[in-house]
């Protein structure tokens, strides 16, 4: 007798463990889900550090080379001027010779 007044009670609390364990479950699969994607975030966050880390090495060593090829510039230029004056001087050597013989 005390089943059959209670049976409604019993098939309601049985419904709501039922509901319960499928929440705990979906939580436990969300809290899964939330760390993976947290581990996966964290692992894109370093490899975008290193990432810009490599890119500013990068920009140094085109800096380093554009300031490089710049001086050899320079330094070709300043050798090339160095070559004209040092010819104008053996001209002007040969034309002071020329005129001792």
């Amino acid at each position: 007798a005390w089943r059959r007044v209670h049976e409604p009670e019993l098939l309601e609390l049985r419904e709501r463990r039922a509901d319960d364990e499928g929440a705990t479950q979906l939580v436990e699969e969300l809290t899964a889900r939330t760390l993976d994607l947290e581990e996966a975030r964290d692992d894109l966050a370093r490899r975008l550090a290193d990432a810009e880390a490599e890119r500013d090495v990068q920009n140094e060593l085109d800096d380093y080379q554009s300031e490089e090829a710049k001086a050899l510039r320079d330094e070709a230029d300043r050798c090339r001027a160095l070559a004209r004056e040092a010819e104008r001087d053996a001209t002007e050597l040969g034309r002071g010779a020329a005129a001792l013989a």
